[in-house]
């Protein structure tokens, strides 16, 4: 399955990003995107020392060699505006994006695609939170757990689960993915159908690295199935509150038809009561699973059944999780599910006396 990986896969020892870090074109991007800025913004919340207890599963002294913890981000959480150090913003990432017990290689990967979106992200500022190059919201950006919380949710486990999650950012440290010399848009989803999308099936825009590949081993999630049942009138409420001049009969069988496909099985457009709708909307107004899905209408209701777990594109963790216990290492798994992405390093940054 991966031996196309091996020549895409670069060595660790790979030139620094040159283009992007020293010039290039770029002049003025490295402080912008890859250095810390000088000062934090005045309501963002700003780390501290260390806390006398262990933080994330480390009990040394923080004496700040990592690439990661002289880099800096602005996060928005749900309690406001955070100055955050890479590292201590991935570990939280990674703890609310993957579960801790998934295979070491799976963990890291996920690592590298966590620290390649934000980095891309850093480079784009969007308007949905212009005061913050990044957010907590999984819907929006990525999911975060903070520390605390993982304290009460994995009780006597905290410990063994924060060393592996530590251990992932920390061992991949500065390690990006990246297409022609780019941070490319790492994203990642819970459970394919057995085949990854292409981003231009889901969003319209196609991205030379997020192409459909097969994806093993996704039976194992607990989501690869499912299935919502509504009654025709819960189903008849839902579409007219979204397109009040459907044309909706008594028989929910008429008003379903026109289903197109992209290759990984995911549904393009359909057609409901004369209106053509998109997969990814008729996803969000019945709260499915995935836009892998197939619909059952009787005169009484309306049956829809998935197949995966999220949007299909870029990585699964799943499948990484599959592929880790077949014994592929990180860059595999990364070089797989983005295709013709190589694995880069990041310049080192320096701690900047002023913050």
């Amino acid at each position: 399955m991966l031996a196309c990986c091996a020549a895409l896969v670069v060595a660790i020892a790979v030139p620094v990003l040159i283009g992007i870090l020293s010039g290039g074109g770029s002049e003025g991007r490295e402080k912008e995107i890859y250095g810390p800025l000088e000062t934090p913004p005045s309501d963002a919340a700003v780390p501290t020392e260390a806390p006398e207890e262990p933080l994330w599963g480390w009990d040394g002294e923080m004496d700040g060699a990592s690439g990661d913890f002289n880099r800096w981000v602005t996060v928005l959480l749900d309690d406001g505006l955070h100055w955050m150090r890479l590292n201590y913003y991935l570990y939280g990432v990674i703890a609310g994006e993957m579960p801790a017990t998934f295979p070491e290689e799976a963990l890291k990967a996920q690592a590298v695609a966590a620290r390649t979106y934000t980095l891309y992200k850093q480079s784009r500022p969007t308007s949905a939170h212009p005061q913050a190059e990044i957010c907590g919201n999984s819907a929006c950006c990525k999911a975060y757990a903070a520390e605390d919380a993982l304290r009460e949710r994995w009780g006597e486990d905290y410990m063994t689960h924060a060393k592996a999650i530590r251990a992932a950012v920390d061992e991949t440290d500065g390690r990006i993915m990246t297409y022609e010399d780019e941070p490319i848009l790492a994203v990642f989803h819970s459970t394919s159908s057995g085949i990854t999308e292409r981003a231009a099936d889901v969003w319209g825009g196609d991205l030379p690295y997020l192409q459909s590949v097969p994806s093993t081993g996704e039976e194992a999630s607990p989501r690869y199935r499912a299935k919502v049942e509504l009654s025709a009138d819960e189903c008849r409420e839902i579409l007219l509150a979204a397109y009040p001049d459907m044309r909706l009969s008594e028989n929910p069988k008429e008003w379903f038809s026109g289903v197109r496909r992209s290759e990984a099985g995911g549904v393009t457009r359909l057609r409901i009561g004369g209106v053509r709708v998109t997969g990814g909307e008729a996803r969000r107004m019945f709260g499915l699973n995935s836009t892998n899905f197939t619909i059952s209408a009787t005169q009484d209701g309306v049956v829809f059944e998935t197949r995966g777990f999220g949007h299909g594109v870029g990585m699964s963790q799943y499948g990484a999780r599959a592929l880790a216990l077949e014994g592929k290492g990180y860059e595999e798994i990364l070089c797989w599910y983005y295709t013709g992405a190589v694995l880069s390093v990041l310049e080192e940054t320096e701690e900047r006396s002023d913050i």
